[in-house]
């Protein structure tokens, strides 16, 4: 039930990133997961001072991947891509 709670209040909270939203950032996503011979999670960006990132999977959805806004100010592309 936890899971799910914090599944929604990214989702809720958050802002998917796609080609369409803030695609350079994306576009990372979509390289790394290339090299890595994965489908790519889904991508959310938070509003947050704090620079942080994190992932979560939830049995039977689609993994995603959150980054606070922070994090993203202070890192190179590189950097970010590296996260």
């Amino acid at each position: 039930v936890a899971e799910q709670i914090l599944g929604l209040d990214n989702v809720g909270r958050g802002v998917q990133l796609g080609p369409n939203q803030a695609p350079n950032i994306y576009k990372l996503l979509t390289e790394a997961c290339e090299i890595l011979q994965m489908e790519p999670p889904a991508l959310y960006i938070r509003q947050n001072p704090n620079p942080n990132a994190y992932t979560l999977a939830i049995s039977g959805r689609q993994p995603l991947i959150v980054l606070h806004t922070s994090l993203v100010e202070l890192l190179t592309e590189k950097e970010l891509q590296a996260v």
